[in-house]
């Protein structure tokens, strides 16, 4: 197994950007990992299979877009190499080259301002829409996220969202 660069993330599947330097007097860029990975955006990781689920969360602050990341998270965890996890914080460009080969997009919005959605470009159309208060969980401002809240969000994509 070859070292990991310096400033790469460990785990797989993992879509945040990763800072690498360029050299000495080059500003440091961000990098999608897909972009350090094998031939083909590295998009594999289930026995070569590509990413069947690609989540695109919110990025609120508040308890309910948190908790939308957190089950998007859970996810990965539970499922290696099925689900692939984006924030949209991440540019439209960097979502749509992430997404755009996955079988279906779900969209995890936590309350009705639908963050998650608009940062969609044209060309991406969700499959599915999940917005978490709509599940009766409640916002409650910048409280801490429930399990029992991040476990119903992840029920409802694997029991509605992931069947055959």
């Amino acid at each position: 197994m070859p070292a990991p660069v310096r400033g790469q993330r460990k785990r797989p599947g993992d879509h945040l950007p990763v800072h690498l330097p360029l050299g000495r007097d080059c500003k440091r860029r961000a990098l999608p990992l897909l972009a350090l990975l094998p031939e083909g955006g590295g998009r594999t990781g289930n026995g070569g299979k590509r990413v069947t689920y690609a989540l695109v969360t919110c990025s609120g602050i508040s308890n309910v877009g948190k908790l939308t990341t957190q089950a998007g998270l859970l996810l990965m965890q539970r499922k290696p190499g099925m689900f692939l996890c984006m924030n949209c914080k991440q540019s439209a460009e960097s979502l749509k080259m992430d997404a755009g080969g996955a079988e279906r997009l779900i969209v995890l919005d936590g309350c009705t301002d639908c963050c998650a959605t608009k940062k969609l470009t044209a060309g991406l159309v969700p499959d599915v829409h999940i917005i978490a208060t709509e599940l009766g969980i409640e916002k409650k401002g910048m409280d801490e996220v429930q399990y029992d809240e991040i476990e119903k969000v992840v029920r409802v994509i694997m029991n509605g969202s992931c069947q055959e």
